[in-house]
């Protein structure tokens, strides 16, 4: 299984900024809808980068947010991954 790693900071900025402007716009609202849930059932409500993460799927990751890809790598994970008959897993890191 290939290990691939990825900066907390481009997880983000791949999982908030990136894709059509309806799905990031459906994006954020799920988000705040989940935060709005939690403070009405809890008084309070925390999302961590892990919990967000850890609900993630990377198919459509280009390679370039992974830190083992250079800034030109614009394939998708998923593609990249069948092609070469790849079994991964993603690792979150500062």
């Amino acid at each position: 299984m290939k290990i691939f790693t990825i900066k907390a900071e481009n997880f983000l900025e791949w999982y908030f900024n990136t894709g059509s402007d309806e799905e990031i716009e459906d994006g954020r609202i799920m988000m705040g809808e989940r935060v709005i849930t939690s403070l009405i059932n809890t008084g309070q409500s925390n999302i961590s980068i892990d919990e967000i993460f850890s609900e993630a799927t990377f198919e459509s990751l280009p390679l370039s947010y992974l830190e083992e890809f250079n800034d030109n790598d614009d394939v998708e994970l998923g593609d990249y991954c069948e092609k070469y008959s790849i079994d991964y897993t993603i690792k979150l890191i500062p």
